[in-house]
């Protein structure tokens, strides 16, 4: 299951994170401190990320490149932002958001996941607008996971806090 081999990559990353790096589990991290998405993945890429194939067609996201129901554009028509927003796919994209909006809004990890990656959830679902990333039930348990460890580790470092200043002021 790939949730729990994220949470064994996790924990042995952690073992040795001052000597490799893992950026995909750095994200993640970095999301559930910050308490937002930093990759395409856990954010509303809509209307601020584009690719371009090389033929020049324009996409909503390099996943999709080559796929011809989400070209948006063509460089060479010079598309204003405003054409490429106009387009079927990004209105499927919006459909997308609103869908994670509902359908995610009890979700403890919605500020940070978004649902997970439209790409991922609209072409398992033949581009219809009906589920979340299908990784969605891995996604909650690696955030999970960090929330846990972050917790440990600020508990931890508020006993250690309590501690010193008892013995240092004599505070009690």
């Amino acid at each position: 299951d790939y949730g729990q081999l994220m949470i064994y990559l996790l924990d042995q990353y952690l073992d040795c994170a001052d000597t490799i790096e893992l950026k995909n589990i750095d994200h993640l991290c970095k999301a559930v401190f910050m308490k937002k998405g930093f990759v395409c993945t856990y954010v509303d890429c809509m209307d601020s990320t584009f690719a371009i194939g090389p033929d020049g067609k324009i996409y909503p996201c390099y996943r999709f490149v080559d796929m011809p129901e989400y070209e948006i554009g063509h460089v060479k028509d010079k598309p204003t932002y405003q054409q490429l927003m106009n387009t079927k796919a990004e209105k499927l994209l919006h459909q997308y958001k609103e869908f994670v909006d509902e359908d995610c809004k009890n979700c403890k990890h919605i500020t940070y996941c978004r649902g997970g990656c439209p790409y991922n959830a609209l072409t398992i679902t033949d581009n219809k607008v009906e589920r979340v990333d299908p990784h969605c039930t891995a996604y909650k348990m690696i955030f999970d996971k960090i929330n846990e460890l972050m917790n440990e580790k600020l508990n931890y470092a508020f006993d250690e806090l309590d501690q010193t200043v008892e013995k240092d002021y004599n505070f009690t």
